[in-house]
């Protein structure tokens, strides 16, 4: 508090009276900041004692911010500086900031931790802090996280919030050290009490996920309602969402919720955009309004959300509250893909690929824009240019090319580049060498992933290739898989693995009911199957029952062999010459030389 004692010394002339009268004013001591009066008694200050290092520093400050006088950053530059060499070290970790962002001066990394490792050696931890940022992120040093671990590790050690932020990081992302949930949990709940915003966040995010802590949504509620009052957006957004998102929910929680996120915007923060428009657009949680989920955002997207454009052109393509515009509609998927929207680029391209909405099916054009898509990363992307080669659309055809595409993809976890891999690995195209239990495994995965094609090319390879090719245990499990739900074919190989495959138990009696379900189930070499084995039983009429199906779905031998026993009207069948002339005739006429 200042007193009338120092106020009478500071008229006088008395510099350290008249710090302390300035740093009132400028801190607000007094309730009322000035920072008029503030730059007045620093400049004062000067004037009587020019080496005065916190004079100097403290007039930087008013210079940087424009506190009492124009913001000149410059003039800022030459003040810490004045106060760095006079060895504050305030002042030097100023002048490090400048020469670090360049304000007021040219930027130069060097400098920076030159006067950085200054004032950490003195112990001041905000220099640690940013010494360690130079180090992680390799600004004008190369690149060490070890000596960025460090260097925030000196200044959590000192309990610095910043520090102990930083370094809880470090454990969550490995960043110097092995990832440790729990430690970054700790450091972050530590810098939390202290006030930091970011760690309030991520203490509060952690208690949501179960991160390094029992899951506690109550915890978590407190921690980023904590962190989204000192106005961070993304916490504000968080927050909401936790409201928004709870099942017991009241009419309050739905009120607040809405209010944060628009708080968040406010803050900048995009994604805020995005979820308001989801919720006037879903309406479920408040009365459907397609006009209000168009203005959030198309806000959303004129400030560079791209997923917010995106759905600003999914509107207008469809004419969902508005008029259906498609010449609207692709000016703002354009934007989206400006803004590196993956989503948006695959829609335009697939639109060309099909020849719908934008004009004519245009494969160049479909190319351009899938190409733009994998650009920013997207997976079906990789599948649709995969498809375009592999089938030559636009472009001369090459499984190379398309094989490429569909690896990158496999590589990205996409379902639907396994499939066309898998298939390459089979039928040994674009230059790879059959791999056929790659090939079945890629595909188990695709399924997995929900890929409605990959339980029908499964089938189709493990049908198609000799069972001994495969490993035995996986070719059973995926055989009976798909035996279960009523794949013919498979429920056939299901027949064979009980019939004669090594590997497993001979079992007659279940090889019979599997081959039985799939002639059934209308496969013809099942039909065969069943047939033969009623004839070496005698059972005339069943035989003749799967063989009459074998023979309507093209098995020419088995035309051969029912058309014999009509003919001598063996297993208990009645002579029926003109079947018997019937079926050798159809069966010659398909090129079997024993009916010929």
């Amino acid at each position: 508090m200042i007193t009338e004692a120092i106020l009478k010394k500071c008229e006088q002339g008395d510099v350290q009276a008249m710090l302390e009268v300035a740093n009132a004013h400028y801190n607000g001591e007094d309730g009322n900041v000035d920072y008029n009066k503030a730059f007045s008694l620093y400049a004062q200050i000067l004037s009587i004692e020019p080496n005065h290092a916190a004079a100097n520093n403290n007039l930087g400050d008013c210079y940087s911010y424009g506190y009492g006088v124009a913001e000149d950053k410059s003039k800022a530059f030459e003040y810490y500086k004045n106060a760095a060499l006079l060895g504050m070290i305030d002042g030097q970790y100023n002048l490090a900031y400048c020469y670090k962002t360049g304000e007021g001066t040219i930027q130069d990394y060097s400098k920076a931790k030159e006067w950085l490792q200054k004032a950490a050696l003195s112990g001041d931890s905000r220099s640690m802090v940013e010494l360690g940022n130079l180090f992680e992120k390799g600004l004008g040093v190369e690149k060490n996280f070890s000596i960025a671990f460090s260097c925030y590790k000196q200044a959590a050690d000192r309990n610095d919030q910043l520090g102990l932020s930083c370094l809880a990081y470090c454990y969550k992302y490995g960043v110097g050290v092995e990832v440790d949930n729990q430690k970054a949990f700790e450091l972050w709940l530590s810098s939390a009490k202290q006030g930091n915003v970011t760690s309030q966040f991520n203490v509060g995010k952690s208690y949501r996920n179960g991160d390094g802590v029992t899951q506690d949504l109550v915890e978590a509620k407190k921690w980023l309602k904590l962190a989204a009052d000192q106005g961070d957006g993304e916490a504000e957004n968080d927050y909401a969402e936790l409201l928004l998102n709870n099942t017991h929910k009241t009419s309050d929680d739905i009120k607040d919720g809405i209010s944060y996120l628009i708080r968040s915007t406010e803050a900048g923060y995009l994604l805020a955009y995005f979820n308001l428009g989801l919720i006037y657009y879903n309406g479920e949680i408040v009365a459907k309004d397609l006009s209000k989920a168009l203005a959030y955002w198309t806000k959303g997207g004129n400030a560079g959300m791209g997923a917010c454009s995106r759905n600003a052109a999914s509107m207008y393509r469809d004419g969902e509250g508005v008029p259906k515009n498609l010449d609207l509609s692709l000016r703002w998927y354009k934007q989206a893909i400006h803004q590196e929207d993956s989503v948006a680029a695959v829609t335009v391209g697939l639109a060309y690929f099909l020849g719908e909405d934008f004009g004519e099916q245009n494969y160049a054009k479909a190319r351009a824009y899938f190409e733009k898509g994998a650009e920013f990363g997207n997976s079906d992307a990789l599948y649709y240019l995969g498809r375009i080669y592999a089938d030559g659309l636009g472009v001369e055809q090459d499984d190379k090319k398309a094989l490429e595409f569909f690896k990158n993809g496999v590589d990205a976890d996409n379902a639907s580049c396994k499939v066309e891999y898998a298939i390459f690995l089979a039928e040994s195209l674009g230059g790879l060498s059959q791999d056929l239990n790659l090939s079945i495994t890629l595909l188990e995965q695709a399924w997995n992933q929900g890929n409605n094609s990959a339980p029908d090319v499964l089938n189709q390879v493990l049908s198609r290739f000799d069972y001994e090719l495969f490993e035995p245990n996986h070719y059973y499990e995926l055989s009976l898989r798909l035996a279960e739900l009523g794949y013919a074919e498979a429920q056939f190989n299901m027949g064979i693995i009980y019939n004669k495959n090594e590997n497993f138990t001979i079992d007659r009696e279940k090889a019979r009911e599997w081959e039985k379900k799939s002639a059934d189930n209308g496969y013809p070499p099942a039909q065969a199957a069943v047939g033969f084995e009623y004839m070496i039983e005698e059972d005339g009429d069943n035989c003749i029952k799967y063989w009459e199906m074998a023979s309507q779905n093209g098995m020419v031998k088995v035309m051969s062999d029912l058309a014999h026993i009509y003919l001598f009207g063996e297993i208990g069948i009645p002579v029926n010459i003109p079947r018997a002339i019937a079926l050798y005739t159809k069966s010659a006429e398909a090129g079997y030389s024993f009916s010929q």
